[in-house]
């Protein structure tokens, strides 16, 4: 039980840090795809006239930042998991091969429904304690501003 939590704080960076680097490329492939090869082709279809200010690309990066950190935090508790023998998971998806691949897709499915579900029950107000979860929410994710490459990331 002594090693289990001997290096944390290496795990969590080495985490974030992957994660990070995983999402920079796709956010600025993402940004360089839509905002300068696909620009003239698209203008037609832009919801808004207007491009989103240097301040709000910043801010998007930041919240986007922030969710990264939560994940890495998660995936660290899977690795304490796994090191107490408590997470058989990455045993059964080796020994499974192709089978793992389709069961998780499919669980993932199911679990993300469930998920969105829960999260708008929760921001619509419905469940009564999530008051303060669905003023947060409306603040930072659906206010009216114009799209960017960070957005597109976080929803992809």
């Amino acid at each position: 039980m002594d090693g289990l939590f001997q290096d944390i704080g290496s795990m969590w960076v080495l985490s974030l840090t992957v994660d990070l680097r995983r999402y920079v490329i796709f956010a600025i492939a993402v940004w360089v795809v839509l905002w300068l090869v696909l620009r003239n082709p698209l203008r037609a279809r832009k919801i808004r006239g207007e491009t989103p200010p240097r301040g709000q690309l910043m801010t998007e990066f930041l919240f986007s930042v922030r969710s990264i950190a939560v994940f890495s935090t998660a995936s660290v508790g899977i690795n304490l998991l796994e090191r107490a023998g408590a997470y058989p998971m990455s045993e059964m998806a080796q020994s499974w091969g192709p089978w793992w691949l389709a069961a998780s897709v499919v669980l993932m499915i199911i679990g993300q429904d469930a998920w969105i579900y829960a999260m708008h029950v929760g921001c619509t107000g419905r469940a009564g304690s999530a008051r303060s979860i669905a003023a947060i929410t409306r603040a930072t994710i659906l206010r009216p501003s114009p799209p960017t490459a960070s957005t597109w990331a976080r929803r992809c």
